[in-house]
Parts: structure tokens; sequence; C-alpha cells
């Protein structure tokens, strides 16, 4: 029967950055995506593939990929039809999975494609389209001095783009980079945003907002200051720092990130004024993403979708969810193409990016599954069970902070033995 689904596929890939990416908590280097492969029944009997990608990155989330890997494949599509989508999103049974957000991403993205090609519809067109295009935010890593600062800046400003000054270190470095971030943008009548990347206690952000009050600035200069208190503070933490930029006069709005993943965190920051973070993969889809949205509808104004270093696949998915949620006006890390990042034979479609959503029956794409097998993770599990043991992987590298083990840092976050599911 037309749109059965007859077959499910469940791949993990390492795929190396063309360089190391430092943040606060230590070094992305080599990236595993998980992806979900659905093969159905066409229109005229031919067997389609659809795909869905889950990106998101321990310990930006509380889960790794094994864990994403491992919750797909207790799935079962037997009998299951691609017109059944929404059944099969809002049933119980795969609901489930919405405990590893990430893994429910994929599930939505693989049926919104399936269902897109079968039916010939867009993404946008399943959910109600408000944009096509946007703005790039495009994130410059943490700097190692004024020079490479200038130089980055600069680059981005070039391309048209917003840069995202990834902040998080020392306080007295954070605060230097700033001022100098707040001078460049000054000279060249620009904004920029900033990310704290969760890094600062109460007392380090009121150093940080003291030393911007002291800075001659017009506030629209910096667009937004993302998650600057620790994870563990919550949202009370963005509060707090709302409020210490408050009583210095500075109305810089302040963005939850790590601290917004559920409808409940939606509501409360928009309560308090703090601005969302939609990041498509933490949330655990388009769907879950407008749903929340729709919790909120006519009482927030604005939000943007950002970025969790997904292939072309994934960055394809992101950006139609940016063009479905009414209030993503912000620049966004979405509109940033992953070719930015992942080119070459890393570029896992055969379209380029143009500055627009693909708009076109499913995701749109031709996807290189050549390429998806060439960077397979042969033995997924084995890979997890020298990684959750403190061993190198042979494929994967998790590099963290000296210091930190990766058993101690995943029983910490997920409230788990590090080898409960392998």
């Amino acid at each position: 029967m037309n749109g059965d689904i007859l077959s499910s596929e469940v791949m993990m890939i390492g795929i190396d950055l063309p360089k190391p990416f430092p943040l606060a908590f230590g070094t992305l280097s080599t990236l595993p995506r998980v992806f979900l492969t659905l093969t159905f029944e066409g229109n005229m009997g031919e067997p389609i593939k659809a795909i869905g990608e889950a990106s998101i990155d321990f310990p930006f989330s509380h889960y790794d990929a094994w864990d994403v890997y491992y919750a797909l494949n207790q799935l079962s599509f037997i009998g299951l039809n691609v017109n059944s989508r929404m059944e099969i999103l809002t049933s119980e049974a795969f609901r489930k999975i919405l405990e590893y957000p990430a893994s429910f991403a994929a599930l939505n993205m693989a049926l919104d494609d399936a269902y897109g090609q079968l039916n010939h519809v867009s993404v946008p067109d399943l959910y109600g389209q408000y944009r096509d295009t946007g703005i790039v935010l495009e994130s410059i890593s943490m700097p190692k001095d004024h020079l490479s600062l200038k130089h980055e800046l600069g680059r981005v400003y070039d391309k048209g783009n917003v840069p995202k000054l990834k902040c998080g270190q020392k306080v007295e470095v954070d605060i230097q980079f700033l001022r100098q971030s707040i001078q460049i943008a000054k000279e060249r009548g620009v904004q920029f945003a900033v990310d704290f990347n969760a890094a600062h206690t109460i007392a380090e952000f009121d150093r940080i907002a003291e030393a911007l009050a002291e800075t001659q600035m017009e506030e629209e200069l910096i667009l937004f200051l993302e998650q600057p208190t620790l994870d563990a503070l919550g949202i009370d933490g963005l509060v707090q720092a709302k409020q210490a930029l408050s009583k210095l006069g500075l109305s810089i709005p302040v963005m939850a990130d790590e601290s917004f993943v559920t409808n409940d965190n939606a509501l409360e920051c928009h309560m308090l004024g703090i601005v969302l973070n939609y990041k498509i993969q933490k949330v655990g889809g388009i769907l879950v993403a407008t749903e929340i949205e729709q919790s909120l509808k006519g009482v927030i104004s604005n939000s943007m979708v950002g970025g969790t270093f997904p292939t072309a696949i994934g960055r394809v998915w992101d950006q139609q969810g940016i063009c479905v949620l009414s209030s993503a006006t912000l620049p966004c890390d979405a509109w940033q193409p992953s070719s930015d990042w992942f080119s070459g034979d890393r570029h896992l479609i055969e379209e380029s990016f143009d500055g627009k959503a693909f708009i076109a029956d499913g995701l749109g794409i031709t996807v290189r599954w050549d390429l998806l097998e060439r960077y397979k993770v042969n033995d997924p599990e084995e890979e997890y069970r020298l990684i959750r043991n403190g061993k190198s992987g042979n494929q994967i590298q998790i590099l963290l902070r000296e210091g930190i083990s990766y058993s101690e840092l995943y029983r910490k976050l997920n409230d788990k033995d590090s080898n409960w599911n392998l």
C-alpha cells in the first residue's frame, strides 16, 4: 500500500570538524551523528528513502549519541504508514523517546521527509510558513588574543553576518574581549551577540555587567546575552543576570539556551522576560517547537533557532524550522550553512545552500548515501563502551578538559551508571 513503511535503519557516523572548536567545557573535534532512515512504498510501488538526523553534543545534553542510537532502535515501524505521521508522533509509544529529545527530532524529521515526498508537500507546508530566509548569526570560537578576535569579527561582518562571540573564560578575559567587540561594533555601526555557554556564577556575571555599564556604548550594539549563568542555576540564574543588568540601567536581552528545554521552561522564561533559543534538536524537533510556541501564542515577540553542528541533512531541517516558527525573527545560528564546517566530502547532500530554506517535496534534498556509508561507525556499542570507560573510541574522539572523565560527567548529568544501556 502507498506509504507503508517497509523497513527502518539506525546509523551512527563519526565526522571530523575541519579544525577543533574550543568551548567552555573542552574541545569539539570528532562529532557523532545518528540517522534514522525509513524506507516506504511510493505511489508507483517503488521503495523510497526518508531520513532524519539527531545532532546534539554531550555534555550540552544530558545524553550522548549512544543513548540516541539505543532509543531509536527500540522503536518498531511494523505495520505503520507514513500518512499516519501525526498519529505516530503523538502516540505514547513514540513520545517516550522524548527522554532523549534529539532522538525524537530524528523521528519527526524522517516522518516529515517521508510524508512530504509521498504527498508532494514541503516541510514548511506541513506546519505553515512565515519566511524562507533570514540573517545568519555566526559563532566565532573563544579568541586567543585581541588580534585574532579583530580578525574573526571582521571576517564575519564582511560576509554580512552577525557575529556571536563565544565567552565563558575567566571574567577578566571575557571583559577584555567584550570591550574590544563593542569598540569594533561601534566603528562599523553593527551589532553582535554573546554566548557565555552557561559558564559564570552570579557574582562573576555581576562583574561583567558592571564592566558593560562602565563602557560607553549604545545598548543596541549587543543583540543579546545568551545563557550567561551556570546551567545548575537554571532560569533563576538568568533572572538574576537580567536583574543585575537592569540595576545598572542596562536593558540588554538575556536569552535562555541550556535552561530552556520544555514547554514549562518556555512559559516561565516568558513570564520573566527571558528570550528563547529554540534549538530544534534540543527541544525534540519542529513539532515540539511549534507546540511550545503555540502555547505562548500572542505573548512572546521574538526568538531565534540555534545550531548544534548538524550535517547538511540536519541543517536543512533546522532552517525549515525557522520558517515555521512565527517568533523566530532574530538573526539565527541555524541560517548558517553547514558547509561552513562540513564541506567537500563532508557535505552529505548534492544541493548547495543559497541563503534560503529548501522548499520542495519533503526535505527537498538528495542525500549522498555513499558518503554516509563512508563515515559510518562500524560498532557504535563498542565505541561507546570504550568512551564511557575512559578510553579513546576507535572512530570518535571525545576531548574534555583535563581532569574531567567522561563517565563521571555522564553520571552527573544523566543520573545513571555510564554502562546502563551497554
